[in-house]
C-alpha cells in the first residue's frame, strides 16, 4: 500500500501539482489537509483520474480534510467529523487485509477538547478489525520538540492503543526557520511499515508532504494497467466483410418486435463480422495528463533527488537547486497547460473527442436505444 500525505494551505490552485505527484508516486490513498475548500466547489473540478473523493470541508480562508482513494480499492466511510473536529475515517478492502484510515487536522488554537473528541472516536471504532491503523494528519502538536502542552495528552491516548509514531524528519519550517514534527502519522502495527519518507511540498506549502509505504499481501505486485483496444483498419480485409454482410439474412436479425432487443442483435452481429475481418492489438493506457510531458516528469524526478540529497548532507547549495527546479515545476506545469488548451481552442473535433476519452477513460460506444411502451418502428 502507497500514501500520499500533504497539508495544502488551499488545494484548488495546487491540484495540477498533486496531479504530477500522483503520476510519480501512484499511491493507493492520498490524505490532504488545510484544503481550504467551501460546499460551492463540486467534486468534478477536483477529480483525479483514478480517484473517488472524500471531503469535509470548512471554508475558502481555512481548514478542511479530503481523501483521494484509488477506484481500483472498496471503501467504506466510518465517521465524518464536524465543524469543531475535521476528521474522516474510512476502511478500505485491500483483498483480504483491511485497513482503516483516520485522517485529521487539528487547528493551532485549538483545546484539548479536540484530542477528548479524538479518543472518542477511537474508541468507537472496533481496531481489532483491521489488519492496520493509520491515523495521521496535521495536528499542529511538534514531536521534536515535545515542550507542547498538549503533547503528552497526545501520547498517552495514541499508546493506549499501541500506535506509534514513524515520521522522523521534519515537517515545517516557521519563517524564522525553526524545524518542527508536526505532520504525524501512528500506525497500529509497524513490523508491516516499508517506508516513512518526507518529499517536496505541494507546490508552495510550507508543509514537507510525506510518502509511506506499507507491506499487505495483495500489494506486493501492483496490477497490470488495463489496455485498451485499437482496431487496425489499415490490415482489414473489407472485401472480405462486404461479402459476409451481404449474405446475413439482416430481416432475421431484426425480427424482434423490442426496439433494444433488435438494436442489440444488430449491433452484436455487425460487430462479429468486422472482427473476423479487421484485427485488433491492445495498447497500453496512458496514465498521466495530456499536457505533463517528459521533461516535465524529469524535472519532477530531479526535484525529489535534490530534496533527499539536502535532507542527507544540509548543504545550502543543494537547497537552492532544489528551490530553483521546485519553482521551475510549478512554472512548467501551469505554462504547458496553459498551451495545451489554447491550442485545443483551434483544434478540430477529433482532436477535442480525444481529449475528452483521454480525460474521462470512456470508451467510445453507441448506447442502446431506450424507447420505453413502443415497438420496433418501420
Amino acid at each position: 500500500m502507497s500514501l500520499l500525505h500533504y497539508n495544502a494551505r488551499s488545494l484548488l490552485p495546487k491540484l495540477d501539482n498533486l496531479k504530477a505527484e500522483c503520476t510519480i508516486f501512484k499511491p493507493h490513498v492520498v490524505c490532504i489537509c488545510e484544503t481550504w475548500l467551501s460546499s460551492d466547489i463540486e467534486d468534478n473540478e477536483l477529480s483525479i483520474d483514478g480517484y473517488r473523493i472524500i471531503r469535509l470541508d470548512r471554508n475558502r480562508h481555512g481548514g478542511g480534510v479530503a481523501l483521494f482513494i484509488s477506484s481500483n480499492l472498496s471503501h467504506k466511510v466510518i465517521c465524518l467529523g464536524n465543524g469543531s473536529f475535521e476528521c474522516i475515517t474510512v476502511s478500505l478492502q485491500f483483498g483480504p487485509c483491511k485497513v482503516c484510515v483516520c485522517l485529521l487536522y487539528r487547528p493551532p488554537n485549538s483545546s484539548c477538547d479536540f484530542l477528548d473528541y479524538l479518543y472518542d472516536v477511537l474508541c468507537s471504532i472496533d481496531i481489532s478489525l483491521f489488519s492496520n491503523f493509520l491515523l495521521l494528519g496535521d495536528f499542529n502538536i511538534d514531536f521534536l520538540a515535545q515542550n507542547h502542552p498538549l503533547f503528552s495528552k497526545l501520547v498517552c491516548i495514541t499508546s493506549s492503543f499501541l500506535f506509534h509514531q514513524v515520521v522522523s524528519h521534519p515537517t515545517h519550517f516557521s519563517y524564522s526557520g525553526v524545524p518542527s514534527i508536526i505532520d504525524l502519522v501512528f500506525v497500529s502495527c509497524s513490523p508491516n511499515l516499508v517506508s516513512c519518507n518526507t518529499i517536496s511540498p505541494l507546490s508552495t506549502s510550507d508543509h514537507m508532504g510525506i510518502h509511506l509505504t506499507y507491506k499487505l499481501p495483495t500489494t506486493n505486485k501492483r496490477p497490470r494497467t488495463p489496455r485498451r483496444s485499437v482496431w487496425c483498419y489499415s490490415l482489414g480485409d473489407f472485401d472480405k466483410a462486404c461479402e459476409i454482410l451481404y449474405n446475413v439474412d439482416w430481416d432475421t436479425v431484426t425480427n424482434e418486435s423490442d426496439i433494444d432487443l433488435c438494436w442489440s442483435n444488430w449491433q452484436r452481429t455487425y460487430l462479429s463480422i468486422i472482427s473476423q475481418c479487421v484485427p485488433q492489438k491492445l495498447l497500453p493506457r496512458k496514465k498521466h495528463l495530456p499536457w505533463i510531458s517528459l521533461s516535465i516528469l524529469k524535472a519532477i524526478r530531479k526535484r525529489n533527488s535534490l530534496l533527499n540529497k539536502y535532507k542527507r548532507s544540509g548543504n545550502q547549495a543543494i537547497l537552492s537547486q532544489y528551490k530553483f527546479t521546485r519553482n521551475r515545476v510549478i512554472s512548467e506545469l501551469r505554462k504547458a497547460k496553459h498551451v495545451f488548451f489554447k491550442h485545443l481552442q483551434t483544434a478540430d473535433d477529433k482532436t477535442f473527442w480525444k481529449l475528452y476519452k483521454t480525460l474521462t477513460r470512456r470508451e467510445s460506444s453507441i448506447p442502446a436505444l431506450q424507447v420505453p411502451n413502443y415497438g420496433l418502428v418501420c
